[in-house]
């Protein structure tokens, strides 16, 4: 099982989303795609991996992105598959070209992570930023952070702050268990001071991503946190 990854902003590969019944880009699920994906679903649950493969394999091949996002998920988790982040991106990138959101989202983390692709912060800020600007609230967060710590964009504590508040309009409750520390090593652009003098007023106002980010420091080393895997249609999401 992958245990040792980072935790980016509000949000971490704990936050690694599989949302595969939801609609696609390009319209909602067909119903015989969505009662094969539950059944897929159903079957990782029960760790019935070889089931969910022999599911999910064609489905993702065929094209859709919710299965194309799931199998990345195996392959990341090493989920009756031999454990390889460069298949889980290859998959979540499948899924991306679609415009699903899912899939997006967890491409940018590996980007961000470098983590089965060559660590790109601007691939990262710009996939995030495009699914912020669609009112992802962890998306939001992250941007937000990045904005902070000059990761793939320039330094501004305004465009920073005004990410943070639209995603705390949405809740913050649910993404403390999902944050995610950012590394500034290796960014001579940023000034440290500056971002810990940004960091230290927002948190002040009670954004939970600043807070955390704050208390790990500007150079954190990873930290423990796993995917978890959701669907709106099955399970609770994450607000």
């Amino acid at each position: 099982m992958l245990k040792q990854l980072v935790v980016f902003c509000a949000l971490s590969f704990s936050s690694l989303i599989c949302s595969c019944l939801s609609g696609s880009a390009q319209g909602q699920v067909p119903p015989d795609v969505k009662q094969k994906l539950q059944a897929a679903l159903y079957a990782i649950k029960q760790n019935q991996y070889s089931l969910a493969l022999d599911i999910l394999v064609p489905l993702a091949r065929a094209g859709s992105p919710g299965a194309q996002d799931r199998l990345g998920l195996m392959y990341l988790d090493g989920e009756g598959v031999t454990q390889s982040a460069s298949d889980a991106a290859l998959w979540f990138q499948k899924g991306a070209d679609h415009g699903y959101s899912p899939a997006m989202y967890n491409l940018a983390l590996l980007y961000a992570q470098g983590l089965g692709v060559k660590q790109d912060y601007y691939v990262a800020f710009g996939l995030f930023r495009q699914l912020a600007q669609g009112g992802d609230p962890r998306a939001q967060c992250n941007v937000g952070i990045m904005y902070i710590l000059c990761l793939g964009t320039t330094q501004d504590a305004i465009k920073a702050e005004n990410s943070l508040a639209l995603a705390a309009k949405k809740g913050q409750v649910n993404l403390d268990r999902h944050l995610y520390t950012m590394n500034m090593d290796g960014q001579p652009q940023c000034d440290k001071d500056s971002a810990i003098g940004i960091l230290k007023r927002l948190a002040k106002k009670g954004y939970i991503a600043a807070k955390n980010q704050l208390a790990r420091g500007v150079n954190s080393d990873r930290s423990s946190a796993r995917p978890v895997a959701t669907s709106p249609d099955l399970y609770p999401q994450p607000r």
